[in-house]
């Protein structure tokens, strides 16, 4: 039996709801961007190659450094990197929104994930070391509604934001909210104490995030050329050398950011690996419905970004009883359970063609959105429940790289996949290849507009299949993943082992 740990200070209501609010940007951010891509392109006359490096290198900045500032405020107090990360992602969301160049956006994107590490990985660990473990998956539950269905309804947001107001707006409107989020918690949250000590460098959170630079580029480089090019070979074999260097360093260093011993711990490795599995889905699905929808079926972006919200609807309803359902039946089944059904959604937006209705997409999604609703927040709460306080901030900003990980893979892999599906039909088909950059997308209108109808019809049927294919190995990924949590997940529920006051959505 896992030992309860003692819970420190308490905080409020509104405290957490203002650690949610930031929640809410970060993971927001991360999906926003999307919608206004072309918008973007349009004034700042971006290239394709560009626009893709506006997307992940706020993912990569999120995902290099969340480990290393997680780990520096185990030793120097969460609170004061809370709050740098909070004035770190105004300053970032401001140059955003005034920026000239399509490389100062670039830029000032990296910021705000700076800034975002900062917040994302601490927040969770504020919040569960003020609690009892007993109460943990109550409040990861909660915290896994707020990320996960903000992420989802970022292209909504993004869609209303861009259509009304213009791409700038979506930035722009992160500068008052973000600086509320600094006022409250510079008032509120407690004072906290050093959990650990030593050193904590940041020269493997920049080994890291070049090693997520060049995976990316090879996995986008795949959808044009072919796997054994020295196009996508040369920066996949590079990422793997900068790993290798990355591991070296860590397992010499007298202050790894990654605790070689936490992640011996059963069954934490389970946790982050199955994380990555869900968020690859979940990522890779999202974004996929954003082009297919609006290229393909022909949804404005406001509409294109409303149906995703079946996702979020799912999610907001189902994730609150995720901590009960584990209280009862422990980790394994309902993890097996909710991944079937996860798998179950993605094979339902498998079957999408260019004449399917809108309601197949919705279901869908709400089915995927059921699934992972009860799958993520009991992965995460599982790993937080190993946590102590020397531990939660390591172990919380784990899983937050994890996520951002599976985010990058999501996009880039299943983008990577699906492209090159399209491609294949539209080349067997006997479509022009000048084209292949817009059938890459699933661009019908401008197909369509240049070489007539065949040809738009030939390009939706070609990205169809595209689509279709990369969901299906989404769902083996994710029914594979679901398999592996019921062997190594714990199949009994965790006990308190001491009496603490109740705190938390189950209080």
């Amino acid at each position: 039996m896992v030992e309860a740990k003692d819970a420190g200070p308490k905080i409020g209501g509104f405290v957490v709801a203002s650690l949610a609010f930031g929640q809410v940007l970060v993971s927001l951010d991360a999906s926003v961007v999307n919608v206004a891509l072309p918008s973007i392109q349009n004034e700042l006359g971006s290239t394709s190659g560009q626009m893709q490096i506006i997307v992940v290198a706020y993912m990569i900045a999120l995902a290099g450094l969340i480990l290393p500032i997680s780990a520096f405020s185990d030793r120097v107090g969460r609170k004061p990197i809370y709050l740098f990360g909070a004035l770190l992602f105004v300053a970032g969301s401001a140059l955003c929104g005034i920026s000239w160049d399509t490389w100062i956006l670039i830029a000032a994107r990296a910021i705000q994930g700076v800034g975002a590490a900062c917040l994302m990985g601490l927040a969770l660990a504020i919040l569960t070391d003020s609690v009892d473990r007993s109460r943990v998956p109550g409040v990861v539950a909660m915290w896994t509604t707020v990320t996960i269905a903000a992420g989802a309804a970022g292209p909504f947001v993004g869609g209303l934001l861009v259509t009304g107001l213009g791409w700038r707006s979506v930035f722009f409107i992160n500068v008052p909210l973000a600086l509320f989020v600094f006022l409250v918690a510079a008032r509120a949250l407690p004072n906290d104490r050093k959990h650990a000590e030593g050193k904590a460098g940041f020269g493997a959170g920049i080994l890291l995030a070049a090693a997520l630079a060049a995976m990316t580029l090879g996995l986008t480089a795949a959808e044009r050329a072919p796997w054994l090019s020295a196009e996508v070979l040369v920066p996949l074999v590079l990422a793997v050398i900068v790993f290798i260097v990355f591991v070296v360093q860590q397992r010499r260093s007298t202050s790894p950011m990654i605790q070689w011993g936490m992640l011996k711990k059963s069954p934490l490795p389970v946790t982050l690996g199955l994380l990555v599995l869900l968020s690859l889905a979940l990522a890779g699905a999202l974004y996929q419905m954003s082009l297919f929808t609006q290229n393909v079926l022909g949804f404005t972006a406001a509409l294109a970004g409303t149906v995703t919200l079946s996702a979020s609807i799912a999610m907001a309803f189902i994730t609150p009883f995720a901590g009960k359902i584990q209280g009862v039946m422990g980790a394994a089944v309902p993890v097996l359970v909710g991944m079937i059904v996860a798998a179950v959604g993605l094979q339902v937006l498998a079957r999408l063609a260019p004449d399917s209705s809108t309601w197949l997409v919705v279901v869908g999604l709400f089915i995927m959105g059921v699934g992972l609703a009860v799958s993520i927040p009991i992965v995460q709460s599982v790993a937080m429940q190993q946590s102590t306080p020397q531990t939660a901030g390591a172990i919380s900003g784990s899983l937050g790289l994890a996520s951002q990980v599976a985010g990058i893979l999501g996009i880039t892999f299943i983008g990577s996949l699906t492209t090159r599906v399209a491609l294949d039909q539209w080349a067997a088909g006997g479509g022009d290849s000048s084209l292949d950059s817009l059938v890459g997308v699933g661009d019908v209108k401008d197909i369509t507009a240049q070489a007539g109808d065949a040809a738009g019809q030939l390009a939706a049927l070609s990205y169809s299949s595209g689509v279709d294919v990369a969901f299906t190995v989404a769902a083996v990924l994710t029914v594979i993943a679901g398999i592996i949590g019921l062997i190594a997940l714990p199949k009994r529920p965790i006990k308190p082992s001491i009496d603490v006051p109740a705190m938390g959505p189950e209080a």
